[in-house]
């Protein structure tokens, strides 16, 4: 009987014991494909419409004078965003980072690439650090977070490099070729 259909002096008086249960395996179930798609331009702002993901084990070594890039670090992931207004949200986690030389200076700079051409540089992390080889002999891991607004939903890639500012600079990523640096990427519905 509907709630609606009990006197209201009873009401307060039905539990939930007193409802019976229907055993789970007893429940309908809706096959998936007969479920409702919602249209990614039609979900709320802040949803999540996908997840790219690279990680990168290799052993990379520079060495730079104060002033000049390195090249691309072979860590990179990409992404062909589903909506042109989205964001993506890049994440990056570099492991096994040492420096050789003292009293160096420089940032990672992050850069996005449609096909092969070298569009923009997002943003820049690690700096302003004073990087010491005694702090470092171990290996460290160091974490950067950009946001992009690409306004194209043709496939990019997010790669980085390093920039020394001063000093001579030797440094390395994942030292000790089991490190663990990783790229994710998500897609935000703006």
């Amino acid at each position: 009987m509907p709630l609606s259909k009990i006197p209201n002096n009873m009401q307060a008086a039905i539990t939930g014991a007193d409802l019976p249960t229907i055993p789970t395996d007893k429940l309908p179930t809706i096959p998936t494909d007969k479920l409702p798609t919602i249209p990614t331009d039609k979900l709320p702002t802040g949803n999540v419409l996908q997840t790219q993901y690279s990680r990168y084990e290799t052993a990379e070594s520079y060495n730079l004078n104060g002033g000049t890039f390195t090249g691309y670090s072979g860590l990179t992931c990409s992404i062909t965003p589903t909506l042109a207004t989205s964001k993506i949200w890049i994440f990056i986690s570099l492991d096994g980072l040492t420096w050789t030389t003292d009293q160096t200076y420089g940032s990672f700079r992050i850069h996005r690439f449609l096909g092969a051409t070298d569009v923009l540089e997002i943003g820049s992390f690690g700096y302003p650090r004073n990087w010491s080889s005694t702090d470092n002999s171990s290996g460290t891991t160091m974490t950067g977070v950009q946001y992009d607004f690409p306004a194209t939903t043709s496939t990019l890639t997010y790669k980085f490099k390093f920039y020394s500012n001063s000093g001579t600079t030797a440094f390395n990523l994942n030292r000790d070729s089991g490190g663990d640096s990783t790229m994710t990427l998500m897609e935000i519905r703006q």
